[in-house]
This record gives C-alpha cells, sequence and structure tokens, in this order.
C-alpha cells in the first residue's frame, strides 16, 4: 500500500511541477496543445495489483467532492473532502471505516477543530472558537459527560 500511495502523490506532484513549467516558462503554443488533452471525469479510481479499488477520488453521497484512500480490504482509512456547506476535512478511519480523528473547520469563520472519536462519540475536541479565536479544550468521559478544560470564549 506504501508504494501506490507514494506513487499517486509523486504523480500528483509531477503534475503540479508539469502545470507550473506549462503556465510560466514555456511557450504558447506549446501550452495551449497541453492544455487540449483535459480528462474530465466524475470519478477516478487507483486499482492495485489486486484489482480492488485503492483510492478514489470523486463526489460523496451528499454531493461535495472528496478523496478517499483504502486499505488491502477496501475500507476507506483516510478522507480528504468537503462538506455540503463547502467547508473542509481531513478523517482517519480505523480498521473497520468508523471515524477515529477528524481534523475540520467549523462555522462561517471556518474555526480548525481536532476531533478524536471512539465508537462514533466525539471524545476530545481541540480548536479554536469561532467568535474570537481563543483556543478550546474539551473532553468527553465514557457517559458522555463534558469537561472543559480550557475554554477562552464559548467553544465551538
Amino acid at each position: 500500500m506504501k508504494t501506490t500511495v507514494i506513487a499517486f502523490f509523486a504523480g500528483c506532484l509531477g503534475a503540479w511541477f508539469f502545470q507550473i513549467l506549462n503556465s510560466h516558462f514555456w511557450v504558447e503554443n506549446f501550452a495551449h496543445a497541453a492544455n487540449e488533452t483535459i480528462i474530465k471525469a466524475s470519478r477516478f479510481e487507483l486499482i492495485g495489483s489486486d484489482g480492488k479499488i485503492r483510492a478514489q477520488l470523486g463526489f460523496a453521497k451528499e454531493g461535495p467532492p472528496g478523496f478517499w484512500i483504502m486499505d488491502e480490504k477496501g475500507v476507506p482509512r483516510v478522507t480528504i473532502g468537503l462538506y455540503p456547506d463547502g467547508t473542509s476535512h481531513i478523517g482517519l478511519q480505523d480498521q473497520s471505516g468508523k471515524m477515529i480523528q477528524l481534523l475540520r473547520s467549523f462555522g462561517p469563520a471556518e474555526s480548525p477543530l481536532h476531533i478524536f472519536k471512539n465508537n462514533d462519540q466525539d471524545r476530545m475536541i481541540l480548536g479554536l472558537n469561532s467568535s474570537k479565536r481563543d483556543p478550546f479544550f474539551i473532553t468527553y468521559n465514557k457517559s458522555l459527560k463534558k469537561k472543559i478544560h480550557l475554554d477562552l470564549d464559548d467553544g465551538p
């Protein structure tokens, strides 16, 4: 899996480098010809040597675009995407596909949050509140009782 992921990101880096060269250094005729080879699709899949989908770039069921990296069993383990309101997120899932860490923006000010989960329940949240961008730190015990450790304003 490591080789597949490295190869994918190396390809992305190469495409980005090509775009820089295309827009800054090459003559207009060559750049124009390169732009005519655009590939358009609603979904791209990276298939491993075993024939299984290992990564996917496409649209989520809710509508926004996303990128998913799957393990050898086909379970999504890393997600990068947008929520329907346009805010961004990066998620890490466990072996069963449940979210265990979520880095996302929140609210109209798109304040950063880092959420740690257990069994689909928020257990720890670290972030900047949406009003004054002051830091806060909140934990939830096993019965999901909230404990505020640091809150200089009102939390998320």
